[in-house]
């Protein structure tokens, strides 16, 4: 048996049987329900296929309400599946997949699942209200695909956004509750500011980024991260320092795993991008940073980077130079003056070599500033053109008479060509450079 709606259903449509081959709304058709759900289903239904519109108005009426002893193959939505005050789809039995391209939308949620979805929710284009996930996954796809509404769900429950064959750049405001979260390579998953997404799974990759994570402004990601990829605080869009993540879990740098930075280069009070772990660090990370207009300074303790509460087992390695005015910035752990050594900070002065064995009594090292090696060459070139134009009036004028090589004559021309050669050596007081 199979039901094909091509114009309006007024009232919905009640399924205690089986509707084998089916269920299709057609393009421009309405099934609607003022009184009660659009589409009940106690039955079995093939494939649910929504062209058109399926709604309802009444209290607790869902656009589509699969109860307990419900079975249905899938539900493909390319239109509108609408509830006023309930859920757009309630799923208490059985479904094999839902698909969406067009709208579900509801006031108690887009789609509440407390049954099984076998194979997960795929979203291609707008989910306006909460999801409720129950075991299910929801797979986001697309730079269309939006969920309006917090997204829960329990320890089996996840959320990937895109896939190797579907590449998605995801943003969001709204948080997420689920068992784990995934990142595909390749996809983009971006949190507004005060946005937090949990991962409540007790594995330890319940977070997983094997494509990119962006944080404009403060945001949380509650379980144990592995960045296989790249992870960068940004501000509304912007490269903006004063970013924050707060990693409520462990974190694991995995295989290329990159951390990007936004600093204004100057003293120890700098303003710059963080990263706050509140678990264990592992692995190793190769950390990028990005000066924000900062006229470099003389750092004492040194602008701190990375937070960590736990065991600082990562590493976490400078990958480009910084610089800033006169100065060469460093990454390293702990403090100058070795204190808070759990947490990574940038630094001018040069590293301390303890020496070996250990002298009586010991020494008290003096730190040395870093300084860029460019300056000597600033220093240089000031000293060069001060004296490159140092001439007496012969030089300058130079001798307009000469005496032929091959005649003997003696002849005037007013060519004049004046060629000196030399070598300089030189070196700043602070013994770092020289050129």
């Amino acid at each position: 048996m199979r039901i094909a709606v091509q114009s309006l259903v007024w009232g919905g449509v009640n399924n205690e049987g089986s509707i084998s081959e089916g269920i299709n709304n057609k393009s421009g058709a309405t099934v609607h329900s003022i009184k009660n759900v659009a589409l009940r289903n106690k039955g079995t239904i093939g494939k649910v296929v929504n062209n058109g519109v399926m709604s309802a108005e009444a209290p607790n009426a869902s656009g589509v309400y699969n109860r307990e002893t419900g079975i249905i193959d899938s539900v493909e939505n390319n239109g509108v599946i609408k509830s006023v005050n309930s859920a757009g789809i309630y799923n208490k039995g059985k479904v094999d997949k839902i698909v969406n391209t067009g709208l579900i939308e509801g006031g108690e949620g887009s789609i509440v699942n407390h049954g099984m979805v076998n194979n997960g929710i795929d979203n291609f284009w707008v989910l306006s209200g909460q999801v409720v996930l129950g075991n299910a996954t929801l797979k986001l796809f697309g730079d269309n695909s939006h969920v309006y509404g917090m997204t829960t769900g329990d320890d089996r429950s996840a959320v990937n956004v895109g896939a190797t064959d579907n590449i998605t750049h995801y943003t969001t405001n709204f948080d997420v509750q689920v068992g784990s979260i995934n990142v595909a390579a390749g996809s983009t998953l971006q949190l507004k500011n005060g946005t937090t997404w949990s991962a409540s799974s007790l594995e330890k990759d319940s977070i997983t980024v094997s494509g990119r994570y962006i944080s404009d402004g403060m945001t949380t990601l509650v379980g144990n991260v592995v960045n296989n990829s790249e992870i960068r605080l940004n501000s509304g869009g912007g490269q903006i320092a004063g970013n924050v993540i707060t990693i409520k879990g462990n974190y694991e740098g995995g295989q290329d795993s990159r951390l990007y930075f936004n600093t204004v280069l100057g003293g120890d009070g700098s303003s710059s991008d963080k990263l706050v772990v509140e678990g264990n660090t592992t692995g190793t990370s190769s950390v990028y940073i990005n000066n924000q207009n900062g006229a470099g300074a003389y750092t004492d303790r040194g602008i701190e980077l990375i937070n960590i509460s736990g065991n600082s087992n990562g590493h976490f390695t400078q990958a480009n130079r910084v610089v800033a005015g006169a100065y060469d910035y460093y990454l390293q752990r702990g403090t100058r003056d070795n204190e808070n050594v759990n947490n990574w900070y940038l630094v001018n002065t040069k590293p301390t070599l303890t020496p070996e064995p250990t002298p009586t009594p010991e020494p008290t090292p003096t730190p040395e500033r870093a300084h860029r090696a460019e300056l000597a060459s600033y220093a240089s070139n000031i000293q060069a053109a001060n004296t490159l134009f140092n001439m007496t009036l012969h030089d300058r004028v130079g001798e307009n008479q000469y005496i032929d090589a091959l005649s003997g004559e003696k002849k005037a021309t007013s060519m004049w060509m004046r060629l000196i050669g030399g070598h300089n050596g030189s070196s700043m007081s602070d013994k770092q450079n020289k050129t």
